[in-house]
């Protein structure tokens, strides 16, 4: 490819462009989706990364069931005011930053 075409920036422009033909109850949609699958494999990652010592009770296992629930949540909630705050959901919007004048 020639040198002066930057293939990222490309395929960048490409993927705003097409985020920017979504209306927008799609992108809601699909960021509520999102959100649930972020939640499903943090959830999965701190079992497994956390997992229960051999010798285990109840008590253990419901405790231990509630802080990663609380991390998740915490994390979840932290996930969607980023996104919030940093998405920006105009339909020019990925004009600007890419930096193309509008």
């Amino acid at each position: 490819m020639n040198n002066w075409i930057d293939a990222e920036k490309i395929v960048e422009s490409f993927m705003w462009y097409s985020f920017s033909k979504l209306k927008d109850e799609q992108i809601e949609e699909n960021l509520m989706n999102y959100k649930e699958e972020m939640k499903k494999s943090l959830y999965k990652k701190l079992k497994k990364e956390n997992p229960l010592p051999d010798f285990q009770d109840e008590e253990l296992v419901m405790k231990r069931e509630q802080e990663i629930k609380k991390e998740v949540e915490k994390n979840e909630n932290l996930f969607m005011d980023t996104m919030v705050s940093k998405l920006k959901f105009g339909k020019e919007d990925w004009k600007n930053i890419l930096g193309i004048m509008v």
